[in-house]
């Protein structure tokens, strides 16, 4: 099953990052309030937060982030097909080869066939 990454805010990542670069701004135009609620706030802090910011906004998109396996999905699939051709062939030669059923079964065993 696969897991599929849902985004816990519900608007584009452009606007997310512009609410998110709005709300350090105004935490570095009131930084007195800020610190005052906690000592934590001072202006390193937000420096390093909006540079965290610009980094994270640099990182390629999803669609991006995922063509690479989506891609090596479908190539895995043609490869399983062929790969099913080739045994079903496989398992004809050895019916045709070996009439008797006994031989068979050790050979369709013998090639990988499960049981």
């Amino acid at each position: 099953m696969e897991d599929k990454v849902t985004a816990k805010y519900h608007c584009t990542r452009a606007v997310f990052y512009l609410a998110i670069r709005m709300a350090w701004a105004n935490c570095g135009g009131d930084l007195a309030a800020f610190f005052d609620l906690k000592e934590l706030y001072i202006a390193a802090l937000i420096t390093a937060m909006q540079a965290e910011i610009d980094a994270a906004d640099l990182l390629p998109d999803e669609d991006v982030r995922t063509e690479p396996s989506e891609l090596d999905r479908l190539e895995l699939i043609n490869l399983g097909d062929i790969c099913l051709k080739n045994w079903r062939r496989l398992e004809r030669y050895i019916h045709t080869a070996y009439p008797d059923k006994a031989t068979q079964k050790v050979m369709l065993d013998s090639a990988g066939q499960l049981s």
